[in-house]
């Protein structure tokens, strides 16, 4: 919060700095004018949220710069402190605005009472903002760019609390009041919903979970068996996350597929590094049982532990029908050479899954049916070999080692290693070759451009396609269609 004191008398601005404990009001800038101009100038520029102003001043009045500030669309809560007793100017006061209007000379435990009370109708009035912002709305740039660091809020967690339809109104208001024991920031976005904002320090997401599940567990104890739920963002740094926290607490409650706890986490950040390696384990595992006359009756078995492992994780569901997308995708392409059709239809099956067990069933259903019918007639391949065929088949995409690596699991090393040792040559020089064969193909049997013949030999450029011809054949590819 910011504070602008406004008085011409000095000794008032050192009893209000040194008298208050600003730090314990949240309070982190304070400013100082000691005339009516002045303080204008700071009401533009600082934007405080907190201005104690005296009456009587040079040049202006503390009541024409209560007029003033009217129309400056300000959201600065005002307490008048004045020597002058007159009912006419509080009255005055109080009709622009003033939240308070004190007698000087004022205690420092009574000034302390009032500004409690004030910065908490500024708290309240910046709450009913960030409902307007949720709600749609948009305020002027200086509001709402640094309106969570006003409130103290450096980073924060979304919580999103949901009544059940059952509860009854006492039971509600009795809850409502419990929460507000133990938040500060929170946003009653309509009969059923409250949004919450957590403020953590740090970056250990899953300690920040950990502490807002123990305090779940004591709130709901006000509503055992009601049904009262409760969803978690991640942690957001500024204004614009916003919107997004309370979108993924929302989409947290709609795909509740994981338990039965009424506590639901959105997970949608990269998988940790202890679990990277153990899905790659699942990926090889069932690969393996689908090249194996004997692995068929391995698959459930398989995919109830992977299974288990994802309700464990709480992987989002996105990221989780992501996963097993492509561990059946891999060994499609891997095994089977089967690509594009095979692709769009998988994907859009797996999109079209509500929970986890549909998902289960789509990727045993999948394994069982088609890889069992198909792989009996398809001799089993080593990964090179499955390089190699799949290089034959798609020579005109864009193909890097780096992606050959990662969708047939194996270094970069071995791959080319494995490759010359298999063939006999480079595995670009293959790449190279398949490539230009087929150019020189297009170039005498088409009408195709050059431009177009590089394009479906897997060259972006056309330039970079002539002079890796010529140095293949020795001559350009306007030489070869000339001399068809």
């Amino acid at each position: 919060m910011i504070v602008l004191f406004c008085d011409d008398q000095k000794s008032v601005h050192t009893f209000l700095e040194k008298s208050i404990n600003w730090k314990a009001l949240n309070v982190t800038s304070i400013f100082h004018a000691h005339n009516g101009t002045q303080c204008l100038e700071l009401l533009n520029s600082k934007h405080p949220d907190l201005l104690l102003l005296d009456i009587r001043m040079p040049q202006m009045t503390g009541i024409d710069i209560l007029k003033e500030m009217s129309c400056l669309n300000l959201n600065t809560t005002t307490i008048i402190l004045s020597a002058y007793s007159d009912f006419n100017y509080a009255k005055e006061a109080l009709k622009l605005g003033a939240f308070d209007y004190e007698l000087k000379p004022i205690d420092s435990d009574r000034l302390t009472q009032i500004l409690t009370r004030a910065l908490k109708a500024q708290t309240n009035a910046y709450m009913t903002c960030l409902y307007k912002m949720l709600s749609g709305h948009s305020f002027a740039s200086h509001l709402s760019l640094d309106l969570l660091d006003r409130l103290g809020i450096r980073q924060f967690l979304g919580i999103l609390c949901v009544f059940p339809e059952t509860a009854a109104p006492d039971i509600i208001l009795q809850f409502r009041e419990y929460l507000q024991e133990y938040y500060k920031y929170i946003i009653p976005l309509n009969d059923s919903e409250l949004f919450i904002l957590y403020p953590v320090s740090g970056n250990d997401y899953q300690q920040t979970i950990r502490s807002v599940q123990e305090q779940h567990k004591e709130l709901c104890q006000f509503m055992e068996g009601t049904g009262l739920k409760f969803s978690v963002s991640l942690i957001g740094k500024d204004i614009s996350f916003l919107n997004e926290a309370l979108a993924q607490c929302r989409k947290a409650l709609r795909d509740e597929f994981y338990s039965s706890t009424d506590f639901f986490v959105y997970h949608d950040h990269p998988l940790s590094d202890d679990l990277q390696p153990l899905l790659l384990q699942y990926r090889l595992r069932i690969y393996s049982c689908l090249t194996n006359a004997n692995g068929r009756n391995q698959i459930p078995g398989i995919l109830d532990k992977m299974f288990e492992l994802f309700t464990q994780n709480r992987i989002d569901f996105d990221a989780l029908t992501d996963i097993c997308f492509n561990i059946l995708y891999y060994n499609i392409s891997v095994i089977l050479n089967q690509d594009s059709e095979i692709e769009f239809h998988l994907h859009s099956d797996m999109k079209n899954c509500k929970s986890l067990s549909e998902l289960r069933t789509l990727m045993e259903d999948t394994l069982m049916q088609r890889f069992f019918n198909a792989v009996s007639d398809i001799a089993e391949k080593t990964p090179i070999q499955n390089v190699h065929s799949y290089l034959e088949q798609n020579f005109t995409e864009n193909i890097s080692l780096e992606n050959l690596s990662r969708k047939f699991f194996i270094s970069k090393y071995a791959l080319c290693r494995g490759f010359r040792q298999e063939y006999q040559e480079g595995l670009w020089d293959f790449l190279k070759r398949l490539r230009m064969e087929h150019a020189r193909s297009l170039l005498t049997t088409t009408n195709l451009k050059i431009y177009e013949v590089a394009e479906q030999c897997g060259f972006t450029d056309a330039n970079y396609f002539s002079s890796t011809y010529r140095k293949y054949y020795g001559h350009t590819p306007f030489q070869e269609k000339k001399n068809i």
